[in-house]
């Protein structure tokens, strides 16, 4: 199988057939061009323009030996080592989710809302809890440079693969090792005008119907929550925003779909105001935001 010549045309049938029984059509595709556009460095358009050239024998080698890890379930992102975020590539390995679309959502919605501020901009202090990659702690500073940014996660690992797509993408962050469930009151130097998280949220008894690619793969750490107590880190995070948050500050969440009403609930009991609770892309609640 990898000594073979080949060319875009038939690699592009060997992943369709090798994994069309493992992912759907479209995520398929998307899957292939990842593949193309990471060894090959081709557009879509060079994909079918290009599609009866000769592929050299060591990138051919390569993307087979990609297929056969795709046949096991292992994220694209994890083979090739890179993730799209916001326009950006990103380091990940198996210590740090991939980051999703949901996400990107977020972020773009913390940035239009800094953005519609019509008073001068002074620097902002943000703190992002859980970072993993650094996915949304690097856009923010990228995107926003005028701003203050402080990265926490519990995992040493998470935080190693943050600060090389810090470096990457030539951001300042302070990175933080800390696990805010065991001190969610701990006072930094500064109190923050954001305090933004993506935090674990799928409960356990949700394993089965999680697809294999993440549940094999992806840390569980950053995935899952007790079933007993699924909202654990969102109380945890508000209590932290009661104490380091500035009055006016706002909290932003990415959240389970089913918990919507439920975090609201919480943020109001507990004294924020302004609560926004957004739909996705897919018209799913995933996102809310709070004032202080």
């Amino acid at each position: 199988m990898l000594s073979e010549p080949s060319t875009v045309k038939s690699l592009s049938k060997l992943a369709k057939d090798s994994l069309s029984s493992i992912y759907q059509e479209r995520e398929l595709n998307a899957i292939i061009f990842i593949l193309f556009e990471h060894y090959l460095g081709f557009s879509k358009k060079d994909c079918i323009s290009r599609s009866d050239d000769l592929i050299d024998i060591n990138y051919t080698q390569k993307i087979k030996y990609a297929i056969q890890k795709l046949q096991y379930h292992i994220p694209v992102q994890y083979i090739i080592g890179k993730a799209n975020f916001y326009d950006l590539d990103f380091y990940v390995d198996k210590n740090v989710l991939i980051p999703r679309m949901e996400t990107e959502e977020l972020v773009n919605w913390i940035i239009k809302d800094i953005n519609s501020q019509k008073k001068t901009k002074n620097q902002l202090n943000i703190i992002d809890i859980g970072t993993g990659s650094g996915c949304i702690s690097i856009t923010l500073k990228k995107t926003l440079d005028f701003v203050d940014v402080t990265a926490v996660d519990v995992s040493e690992m998470a935080l190693k693969v943050a600060k090389r797509n810090a470096d990457f993408h030539n951001t300042k962050i302070k990175f933080i090792n800390h696990n805010i469930l065991f001190d969610k009151l701990k006072l930094y130097s500064e109190k923050f005008d954001i305090i933004v998280s993506n935090p674990p949220y799928i409960e356990e008894k949700d394993k089965p119907i999680i697809s294999k690619n993440v549940l094999k793969f992806e840390p569980h750490l950053a995935l899952f929550v007790p079933d007993y107590d699924p909202l654990v880190f969102y109380k945890s995070i508000i209590d932290f925003s009661l104490v380091n948050l500035k009055k006016g500050g706002k909290l932003y969440f990415e959240i389970n779909e089913k918990f919507g009403t439920e975090i609201k609930k919480i943020l109001k009991e507990k004294g924020l105001y302004n609560i926004i609770l957004r739909k996705d892309l897919n018209e799913k609640d995933r996102m809310v935001s709070a004032e202080l």
